[in-house]
């Protein structure tokens, strides 16, 4: 099958240099020069109008300048690694970043504007609704310039975290795509909200998304080859609270799991998944002691029946002596039903895992706390995605985050759970719920 377009363009190029040969003047050649070249620049892509900013027009003569406000001052250990706040147009504080942090930063993460229809995203002192025909465009062009930067801030073993909502999702993964390049892509995690939009007349949405993307995706590889991310299972506090409550109104170990093979269902403990058993050690599971062709054929005996339990397919993937050693620890779940015995993998000694790319919060809690400070704020992200996101990284890694004051008001209590430092741009709009957290 034909590139139709591609055979369209060649018939304009070709009657472009016809027109080449009759305006000879310098003036028509600089024009029909500007046409060839529109005709053949890349096609394949994210397409918009590029728009300019206020921001822009004013760095061309004029150079933002970093000063401290000492009333702002948060005094903290002086001996110990700080965070430290930009206040201002995020613009003009990357460009200043780019003369002290270039090639620096391990981690980015931002939460922009959603370009939602209700207003939301602020584009030259004016709220951009869907009455405006170019607010996609302007959307891009604001992300675009933004994201240039941030991705020469990156070291060449950095990543950029992104959250977003279906307004702007697809536009997003193509510019990204463009400015990173696709082979840097690392995952979308769908980030279950927990707060329907019951108004919807179709479907109820209760998910957004947040994009992952590496400066050079081989030399990230490089580093983690051997020291793969890891994150604690999601809301494995929660699920080890709600275990206590059931423990505390005397229910009996079966009556316990029954409830959690219930309790599991819910998306937001999904991980629990089969950690429905516990002992004085703890929660466990029930995993495989077969699983190989050429096992041990031994059979063990039952400490609850005094007889030879059945031997897995293929035999018992240990030597009779571990296997005495695991009995001896109280480290193997036996029946009285004939099945087959099954080894115990504790819930505390599996606390982590890799970081899924379906996660799923309660938001409760963050309404709460904002409640208890006065604040009110519509969606919050969630601590514990917070959270979860910074613990992948060592606590010498050096974070970014410039949207900090636009939707993502936890970032300073998150950040404060891995004891890192910090570089935080804030925008020139919702500073005042930001600087409350950096008062705290």
């Amino acid at each position: 099958m034909g590139n139709l377009s591609q055979i369209r363009r060649a018939e304009m190029l070709e009657y472009l240099n016809h027109l080449k040969e009759i305006h000879t003047d310098d003036e028509s050649r600089i024009a029909l020069g500007k046409i060839e070249t529109a005709l053949t620049e890349k096609k394949y892509g994210l397409v918009w109008e590029e728009h300019e900013e206020e921001v822009d027009k004013k760095l061309v003569h004029n150079i933002p300048v970093f000063r401290e406000i000492e009333d702002k001052k948060i005094i903290g250990d002086n001996t110990s690694d700080f965070n430290f706040i930009l206040e201002g147009d995020n613009l003009h504080s990357l460009k200043l970043l780019k003369k002290t942090h270039m090639g620096k930063i391990d981690v980015i993460y931002i939460d922009p504007p959603y370009n939602t229809k209700n207003k939301e995203f602020i584009y030259n002192d004016t709220r951009i609704g869907e009455d405006d025909t170019y607010r996609h465009s302007k959307w891009i062009s604001f992300m675009s310039e933004r994201l240039v930067i941030a991705k020469e801030l990156l070291s060449d073993e950095g990543v950029i975290f992104i959250s977003i909502d279906d307004n702007e999702q697809g536009q997003l993964k193509l510019l990204c795509d463009q400015i990173f390049g696709e082979k840097n892509f690392i995952a979308n995690i769908v980030r279950n909200t927990n707060s329907s939009k019951n108004q919807s007349l179709y479907v109820s949405v209760s998910h957004e998304y947040c994009l992952i993307y590496s400066k050079d995706y081989e030399k990230l590889q490089v580093r983690h080859k051997d020291n793969k991310w890891e994150t604690e299972k999601n809301n494995i506090d929660e699920y080890e609270k709600k275990v206590k409550q059931l423990q505390k109104l005397g229910l009996s170990h079966d009556e316990i799991t029954e409830e959690l093979k219930e309790l599991t269902k819910y998306p937001r403990f999904i991980d629990f998944t089969n950690y429905w058993y516990f002992d004085d050690r703890g929660l466990y599971q029930k995993a495989d002691l077969g699983g190989v062709k050429n096992g041990n054929k031994t059979p063990i005996i039952n400490p609850l029946t005094n007889e030879e339990d059945p031997v897995p397919p293929g035999g018992f993937r240990y030597s009779n002596e571990k296997l005495n050693e695991l009995i001896s620890e109280n480290r193997i779940h036996f029946h009285t039903d004939g099945s087959l015995p099954r080894l115990k993998r504790y819930l505390l000694e599996n606390r982590k895992q890799r970081p899924k790319s379906i996660m799923s919060d309660d938001q409760r809690p963050d309404y709460t706390l904002l409640k208890n400070m006065d604040i009110e704020f519509d969606n919050p992200k969630q601590m514990a995605f917070m959270k979860r996101i910074l613990s992948i990284f060592d606590n010498n890694s050096l974070y970014l985050d410039f949207f900090a004051g636009f939707r993502v008001i936890i970032v300073i209590e998150a950040n404060s759970y891995v004891n890192i430092k910090s570089s935080r741009l804030l925008p020139k709009f919702k500073t005042q719920k930001i600087n409350s957290w950096c008062a705290a």
